[in-house]
């Protein structure tokens, strides 16, 4: 299917833990690496977010479920509709997101 179209089946890697609260991620970085992090995070049943500096893709994200820049041909919505990741591109958003107690960091910023 679609995860393993990219390559390898991340979501093998990542605990699922159905019945119980879900976990935020916050995902930074929304090239081929976040976005491939936030499907697995988003996999797993967790509540993901991607911050990106770019607001046309943050909107395509969010309305079209699908990142325009990278791996493109992939939709972002989980089967079933157990879980969205949404995308966010302001820092008061980011500093909202990061708030939350025990959330996730994932960085997939160039180096």
């Amino acid at each position: 299917g679609q995860r393993a179209a990219l390559g390898v089946d991340l979501t093998s890697y990542i605990p699922i833990w159905k019945g119980t609260s879900r976990q935020k991620v916050v995902v930074l970085g929304a090239g081929a690496f976040g976005t491939a992090m936030a499907y697995a995070a988003a996999q797993g049943g967790n509540d993901v977010v991607i911050y990106m500096r770019d607001k046309n893709q943050c909107h395509t994200i969010n309305t079209e479920h699908r990142n325009p820049r990278y791996l493109s041909e992939f939709s972002l919505l989980m089967e079933g509709g157990s879980s969205e990741i949404r995308g966010i591109c302001t820092l008061e958003d980011l500093k909202v997101e990061l708030e939350t107690p025990g959330v996730v960091i994932v960085h997939a910023l160039p180096c």
